[in-house]
């Protein structure tokens, strides 16, 4: 399971969570939305090679 937290903040230049490894699926569970942050939750399987 993955939960993020999105906010309409900008810091530094970012960062690349998932280099180098297989593909990933996202599929959406659920979403909590506040009036200045989004909550998504994601179920995630690894792709196939």
């Amino acid at each position: 399971m993955l939960t993020l937290h999105l906010a309409p903040v900008v810091l530094g230049a970012g960062t690349a969570l998932f280099t180098g490894e297989a593909p990933h699926t996202l599929v959406q569970r659920s979403v909590i939305s506040t009036s200045t942050t989004t909550h998504p939750t994601y179920d995630v399987s690894r792709g196939i090679r």
